[in-house]
């Protein structure tokens, strides 16, 4: 099953390099980037880029996050045709190696060849198997011991240089298609004024220091220091109250709420009736954009929880930007969660496992 945007198909027989295609969602780990290629004869060098809020490079607007540049500089020696793993993060302002320059072992003769970008864990994972090449390359990190970059900052893919592509996808894997705990917003629609998320999570077992959050990011698919922002969280981790909070890239990582906490953005939500865990068997959480009653230029969330407990999130905050729903847990197990919209059209039914971007 495969998806074409029709604003980005490409319907050539050859396809020469120096394009930039926007992704339609959020690379996670596991997904995979496939690029089928042909070297020209005149070549002398070629780069794959994965960018982030940026259609080239630029010194100062935006990120490279992997450069993969393939050099041909030696036609008398072919064993010295090199790559190596680089970035380019604007507020370092130089570019970054992550490998030594290693042979790629494609020849410049019009060679056809696959290659393969995985997200793993820590890297990318580059393959070649018509050459049985293999590289992997870190995610880029502003200084060293920070948290890297995360797969889903790269939101563009471009291709430079004397080479011809005849196909660019992206190969999401099944887990994170049918994943029950994430959502998109669709992204022709954004969120207005009176709009609904519903979430209802069914419990199946709970377990002391318990902790369930629902997510509303931008840019993002879970939390990190340097890319994307939490739009709005809702963290139910007590039988008394629920939390509501707000976090920017410049943030710390969102914590368990204590009756110490001072950040501004955090809101405490009472639960007037204690809730009985052991008979409790779904979470239900209804949130509303409303009007923001300090900031006419944002908009606020209402969240509802259970039919019962209603609380208004009131600080700077832009429902429009949320682009991400996705629900994080902890010492309880959980059913299949339901996540729906109003109107419907706002939330995205499921992505289609390779995404085609030049065929």
């Amino acid at each position: 099953m495969s998806f074409i945007h029709p604003d980005q198909k490409i319907s050539h027989d050859n396809i020469h390099a120096n394009f930039t295609k926007k992704l339609n969602t959020l690379l996670t780990i596991g997904d995979e980037i496939i690029i089928d290629a042909q070297i020209n004869q005149t070549t002398k060098s070629f780069a794959i880029l994965l960018l982030h809020e940026a259609l080239e490079f630029d010194v100062k607007i935006g990120d490279v996050v992997l450069k993969l540049e393939f050099n041909f500089n030696h036609p008398q020696a072919p064993d010295d045709y090199n790559v190596q793993c680089k970035s380019f993060l604007h507020n370092l302002s130089k570019w970054t190696k992550f490998s030594d320059a290693i042979a790629h072992r494609l020849n410049k003769y019009g060679q056809k060849f696959t290659i393969s970008i995985k997200c793993m864990a820590q890297h990318f994972a580059i393959k070649i198997d018509d050459v049985d090449f293999q590289l992997n390359c870190s995610y880029p990190k502003q200084r060293i011991n920070e948290v890297a970059f995360p797969p889903w900052a790269v939101d563009h893919i471009r291709i430079e240089g004397n080479v011809t592509v005849h196909s660019l996808s992206v190969t999401h894997e099944q887990n994170s298609i049918v994943d029950p705990f994430k959502k998109q917003i669709n992204g022709s629609g954004f969120l207005q004024n009176d709009d609904l998320i519903s979430v209802k999570i069914p419990i199946k077992k709970w377990n002391d220091s318990f902790s369930v959050t629902i997510n509303l990011y931008n840019e993002g698919l879970g939390w990190n220091p340097i890319i994307g922002k939490a739009i709005l969280n809702v963290t139910l981790n007590a039988a008394d109250a629920f939390y509501l909070s707000s976090y920017d890239d410049d943030d710390d990582e969102p914590q368990k709420p204590t009756k110490s906490e001072t950040r501004k953005s955090q809101q405490k939500c009472p639960i007037t009736t204690k809730l009985n865990t052991t008979e409790l068997k779904e979470l239900d959480f209804q949130i509303r954009v409303i009007d923001n009653v300090f900031h006419s230029d944002v908009t606020g969330f209402n969240v509802m929880f259970n039919n019962t407990h209603s609380c208004n999130y009131n600080y700077s905050v832009a429902s429009w930007a949320v682009q991400y729903i996705t629900i994080v847990y902890a010492n309880v197990e959980l059913g299949k969660p339901n996540i729906t919209c109003v109107p419907e059209e706002r939330c995205m039914g499921l992505i289609s496992q390779t995404e085609i971007y030049v065929s």
